[in-house]
């Protein structure tokens, strides 16, 4: 690894710990409407291009078809925080490291990390990816997965739970 993706990711890292509080309670509300609904499965899709502009990140909620049964729920709604702030991720001096999708990789195994911390978050299933990637990662384990994969799950999965306002954490 280059001294310059070093250096990147190490801010990219300090910026994520100082915004954790924040995500945490995000990725509570994600698993509590997910727990008060039919829903089969969580889909958190972040745009890495414009992760320097804002918290381009949203959770949906899926039913057994794959279909969205939500509107999107961006995290940090109206909060003026970023992934990465332009300061790292528009730096001149990391443009060879390509900054999109290092600072990518970074936020997946961040949020599974994160994700494990949540209560609850253990009886939910969930995946994250960058919005047009067919292959997403398993919140749970970190492992990738298909989304023919993931909507194999989600017909196979019969969750208990009632019926509620599924959009309730916006």
């Amino acid at each position: 690894m280059t001294s310059k993706k070093k250096d990147f990711e190490a801010a990219v890292k300090r910026h994520f710990e100082s915004i954790a509080p924040l995500v945490d309670q995000e990725l509570k509300l994600i698993a509590e409407a997910f727990l008060s609904s039919t829903a089969k499965f969580i889909l958190v899709e972040y745009d890495s291009p414009r992760f320097a502009d804002a918290f381009a990140v949203v959770a949906w909620l899926f039913d057994s078809k794959g279909n969205s049964m939500s509107k999107g729920q961006w995290f940090l709604k109206g909060k003026k925080i970023v992934v990465v702030p332009p300061a790292i991720y528009d730096a001149p001096k990391y443009e060879s490291i390509e900054p999109w999708s290092v600072a990518s990789e970074l936020f997946k195994r961040w949020l599974v990390s994160r994700w494990k911390k949540i209560d609850g978050a253990d009886q939910c299933v969930a995946f994250i990816g960058h919005h047009d990637s067919y292959f997403k990662t398993d919140l749970s384990s970190g492992k990738s997965i298909s989304w023919d994969e993931i909507v194999k799950i989600a017909k196979k999965k019969e969750k208990k739970g009632s019926i509620s306002e599924v959009n309730r954490w916006s």
